[in-house]
């Protein structure tokens, strides 16, 4: 085998164009395989491999790997790929550092892979192949760009300091990551960033981004070290198939579940992704991370957490403005309510509102090439909800239930949540005096300061727990406190659960 690193100089042309470069070099690697008999696909053959070593805004490094010495037909279609004279040097073993040793390895090992072979035991799922030419520092600056950039820009600060701690370790998975996005905003720039980290200290040996369901993660055996974004719902369901849903897996196989939804099926998935050369990367709502924290083995494969929390107005504003100037548009604010509406916007809605003005004004041929408020189609957002502190101060009177409340949260938060044995309550009250309503406020500020583990306020009646006959009751009931667990359970009249002395389903 013969090592080259080719140099391809850059003007600024090759980075904008690296879609087409990208393309070119892979129907390049491409015509590295043959699994063809065929005299005429054996003569097409390259019988070399290239892949994307390292770049600056200077050049881009490449390691091309051949059966043979570089023929001048190949340096032909290196110079077709670059549509620019590139430059081969040797390789040599000795001088080397180990980081583009270990792309030589791959690039064999890719070079010998037939297309079976790479179909069935590469990857499963959408790949991007990427090049990252900007160095940490700069990628770093670009972090405050981002929406939700509060928290994520010290934790992109905290990770690079990691990388440097932990360069030369042999451990794998050390640097797989979790985005908790609680403000619901699009995370692929928080995503590429990442990547673009990861490429810049050198932990990716293929810069490639392979995007795919937990079932595709879970089937992907590729170990070369690239990022593995898993794009799924996180639910964890232990209950058993149903009988037709038993029918489809004897038909189809296990792909047909509705992913890997079982405890032990993601604890065993954790365990390969722990195991795993590659980083994987994968982003989950509020909920779904709190659900999947009970799983031990999820905080080793995932050990860095980020929340991407609620964005402000200004904040949105910053996006609008970034979008436009995707374009070469820019974005004009002159009103304080603009940015009000702005602020309670959905920001997936506020993206597409941006998009299409910027459209409409293309296909219109307005030279102005600027956007404003009144040109976004926003509809009027919500109110900003509030917290359950606030909506207790709101009511009127309950004097003594609001100071009592306050009393048990600030001993709580002091003491811990297990300072208290029990904390059932009981609400006495002639009709209308909101008891419900008071219950269900008090079980959303147990769940806004961690007294309880999530926000969930289940409201039930004797129907709902006591069965008409033997054998109903405790189902019933066991199904209700199953709902409710982590959160509140709400029992609405409560002294009907027994109706008198007779009455053994009650009891």
């Amino acid at each position: 085998m013969y090592n080259y690193l080719i140099k391809v100089p850059s003007d600024g042309e090759a980075l904008s164009a690296q879609k087409a470069v990208i393309s070119r070099l892979e129907t390049f690697n491409k015509g590295s395989k043959n699994n063809s008999t065929n005299s005429e696909t054996d003569k097409n053959r390259n019988n070399g491999y290239l892949m994307f070593d390292s770049g600056d805004d200077r050049e881009m490094r490449f390691v091309l790997v051949c059966e043979e010495e570089a023929s001048d037909e190949i340096m032909k279609k290196l110079n077709a790929i670059f549509e620019r004279d590139v430059k081969a040097e040797t390789i040599n073993a000795e001088s080397s550092n180990l980081e583009r040793l270990k792309r030589i390895d791959i690039a064999k090992e890719l070079m010998a892979a037939d297309d079976d072979y790479e179909n069935d035991y590469y990857y499963r799922g959408k790949k991007k192949t990427q090049f990252v030419t900007e160095n940490c520092d700069q990628l770093y600056k670009k972090a405050g760009d981002l929406p939700g950039f509060t928290e994520f820009k010290p934790f992109l600060k905290n990770y690079m300091d990691y990388i440097d701690q932990t360069a030369g370790m042999t451990a794998n998975s050390l640097y797989n990551v979790v985005l908790v996005n609680k403000s619901g905003v699009c995370i692929d720039q928080h995503i590429k960033l990442l990547y673009g980290i990861m490429a810049g200290k050198g932990l990716l040996m293929e810069q490639v981004i392979i995007k795919g369901d937990i079932y595709d993660a879970r089937n992907t055996n590729r170990e070369t070290q690239f990022v593995y974004v898993i794009e799924d719902n996180w639910k964890t369901d232990d209950r058993e198939p149903s009988p037709d849903e038993l029918l489809l897996i004897a038909i189809f196989g296990d792909q047909c579940r509705n992913n890997i939804s079982s405890t032990s099926d993601k604890e065993e998935l954790f365990e390969e992704i722990k195991n795993s050369r590659n980083i994987y990367i994968t982003s989950m709502e509020q909920e779904e991370y709190e659900r999947v924290s009970t799983i031990d083995s999820f905080h080793v494969a995932f050990p860095h957490v980020v929340t991407i929390s609620d964005i402000s107005a200004e904040q949105r504003i910053k996006t609008i403005c970034s979008i436009a100037g995707e374009y070469g548009f820019t974005f004009e604010k002159k009103r304080t309510k603009d940015s009000m509406q702005i602020g309670s916007a959905d920001m997936d809605e506020l993206d597409t509102a941006v998009r299409k003005a910027i459209q409409k004004k293309l296909i219109d041929k307005d030279n102005s090439f600027c956007i404003n408020f009144s040109d976004l189609k926003i509809k009027p957002g919500d109110p900003k909800k509030l917290s359950g502190f606030d909506e207790l101060e709101s009511m009127i009177g309950l004097e003594s239930v609001k100071e009592t409340i306050k009393e048990i949260v600030t001993f709580l938060k002091k003491r811990g949540r297990n300072a208290v044995p029990c904390l059932h309550m009981t609400f006495l009250g002639n009709p209308g005096t909101a008891k419900t309503t008071v219950a269900r406020i008090i079980a959303k500020i147990f769940a806004e300061t961690g007294i309880t583990k999530k926000d969930v306020f289940v409201e039930t009646q004797r129907g709902g727990l006591v069965g008409e006959y033997l054998g109903q009751t405790a189902p019933k009931t066991a199904n209700v406190i199953g709902k409710a667990m982590g959160g509140v359970l709400f029992i609405d009249e409560a002294y009907t659960l027994v109706m008198d002395k007779r009455d053994m389903y009650g009891h």
